[in-house]
């Protein structure tokens, strides 16, 4: 009888030791599940925001500003949040708000405001058409739009040739854009483990980070500068038929 009585005790110490080793792993789970929610949550506004964005340049001569008041309309779901005693007013003044703070994002991509913070935030990319394309079929319009210009009209008459870039003209005006986004990670430890590991080393002493572990290469400063402010880079592309002339407006180029 008294065996018995021993061995039961035995047994529940057995179950805490398992339970204590097994929480932290669980937690770690649980916590790891509710970050990439939310991430994966971002990336379905992203794609939505970048086809806003794209589409506002295809009708604005791809105008990088015209997309960029675009994007910023499509990411406001992310961090607008009214409850239901708000009156209008209060609730025209929290959309006011969470537009501005987008656009102090967006701002970034401006080369008029050099080492802005934001610039660490969101990059928008022009991959279609580059500055190749400009060459080959720019014309100069001598009118309200910066020379060169890609010509949107007659395309079904216009020569096929490539002219030495890689696209013809029809190809040309198809604007092809690419939107990297840094979203704030707010789960606790999940984004500080996530930026240990995007950005330590094997030859870290740090606990947190495997000893095996093979720290990424060929991250570029933008995606460097996100992890380092624990924002986890997010990335949409999007493709619109141009139904305007297009300039060669600037984008950046160090998204990565």
């Amino acid at each position: 009888m008294k065996h018995g009585i021993c061995n039961g005790h035995g047994q529940r110490g057995q179950g805490m030791v398992e339970t204590i080793i097994i929480l932290p792993v669980l937690l770690l789970l649980v916590l790891g599940a509710l970050q990439f929610a939310l991430i994966y949550h971002a990336k379905i506004t992203l794609n939505y925001a970048t086809f806003e964005a794209a589409r506002a340049g295809a009708l604005n001569y791809g105008s990088r500003r015209a997309m960029e008041y675009a994007l910023a309309r499509g990411l406001m779901p992310l961090y607008t949040s009214v409850r239901p005693g708000d009156s209008d007013l209060d609730k025209m003044e929290t959309v006011k708000d969470t537009y501005n703070r987008v656009m102090d994002e967006i701002n970034g991509a401006d080369p008029d405001v050099p080492d802005d913070p934001s610039d660490k935030i969101v990059c928008i990319q022009r991959l279609n058409p580059d500055n190749a394309a400009f060459t080959a079929h720019g014309v100069n319009m001598g009118g309200v739009l910066p020379d060169p210009v890609i010509p949107n009209d007659n395309l079904l008459f216009r020569s096929t040739d490539t002219n030495g870039s890689d696209v013809s003209i029809q190809e040309a005006n198809l604007l092809k854009i690419k939107v990297t986004y840094c979203y704030s990670m707010i789960v606790p430890f999940i984004s500080s483990l996530i930026q240990k590991l995007m950005l330590g080393s094997s030859d870290s002493d740090d606990p947190d980070v495997p000893k095996d572990w093979v720290t990424p290469t060929g991250l570029s400063d933008f995606r460097e500068d996100c992890y380092a402010d624990e924002r986890f880079p997010i990335e949409a592309f999007s493709i619109v038929r141009m139904q305007t002339p297009v300039f060669n407006d600037y984008f950046r180029s160090d998204c990565g």
